[in-house]
């Protein structure tokens, strides 16, 4: 009974911890997401310099894992800012191509050079900005 009792015990420590470092992670992320500041580059020493003292940030007592939700905070920032210079690039590229194919754009022929479309201002042009960057 007594071995049951203490299985028992552990199992429920183990939900509370848990529940614990979910609770924490929570906040952790609170406190980033509070931090307009943080961008891709953002380094951690930067970050826990600002932010040693918080509250939100004291809760997660492990430094690791500190460290390790930051980096995951910064990934998911980098793939959510990359998505949208995609988007705009695929929307700059439409507006381009429409401009492209409309009467202002004679001189465009199969034939074209990209020495023509210089000359002719395309890289001046709306929607032309930026697409030569890849991410």
């Amino acid at each position: 009974i007594l071995e049951e009792y203490k299985d028992e015990m552990a199992i429920e420590e183990e939900h509370h911890r848990m529940e614990q470092e979910k609770k924490a992670k929570a906040l952790f992320f609170e406190l980033l997401k509070g931090c307009d500041w943080i961008h891709e580059k953002t380094p951690w020493a930067e970050f826990r310099e600002k932010n040693v003292s918080e509250a939100k940030f004291i809760v997660v007592t492990d430094e690791r894992r500190r460290k390790d939700y930051f980096y995951d905070f910064r990934d998911e920032l980098e793939a959510k800012n990359r998505k949208i210079r995609k988007e705009k690039r695929k929307a700059n590229i439409a507006v381009l191509k429409q401009k492209l194919t409309s009467d202002e754009c004679t001189w465009m022929t199969a034939d074209a050079t990209w020495r023509d479309a210089k000359e002719k201002g395309i890289t001046e042009m709306e929607g032309a900005k930026d697409l030569e960057k890849e991410d």
